[in-house]
């Protein structure tokens, strides 16, 4: 379970790198959200040269899926989670918005459980 754990953690931190990376191109070389994408997709490409643009591609749509849920549910929620990174990332989004949803009731009634004893 911990390693699952830890896996489904290093998806969420790439994609959140990712992002950040994007967010400081945008912001710094004042260029649209697609080419910072692509000077991402390059910079990475340099450090993974064996990794083909469409498994990056793949990559980090997998590892959008686990960070959207991740972010959903609280980062700090990760021992809760059951699945492994690779069924996270096959999630449709309505299916992750399904869980997101399932798991702020199930918070939501077991607080308010809490708040009256």
């Amino acid at each position: 379970m911990k390693t699952r754990q830890k896996e489904i953690l290093c998806w969420y931190c790439y994609y959140k790198a990712y992002e950040d990376r994007v967010r400081n191109i945008r912001t710094m070389d004042k260029i649209d959200d697609k080419s910072a994408r692509t000077l991402v997709y390059n910079e990475i490409k340099l450090l993974l040269p064996d990794v083909t643009d469409v498994n990056l591609r793949k990559i980090t749509f997998r590892a959008k899926r686990v960070y959207i849920l991740l972010e959903g549910i609280g980062i700090d929620k990760i021992s809760q989670v059951s699945y492994s990174a690779s069924a996270i990332s096959s999630l449709k989004d309505i299916q992750i918005q399904n869980i997101i949803s399932d798991f702020s009731k199930t918070t939501t009634i077991v607080t308010s459980c809490i708040d009256i004893y």
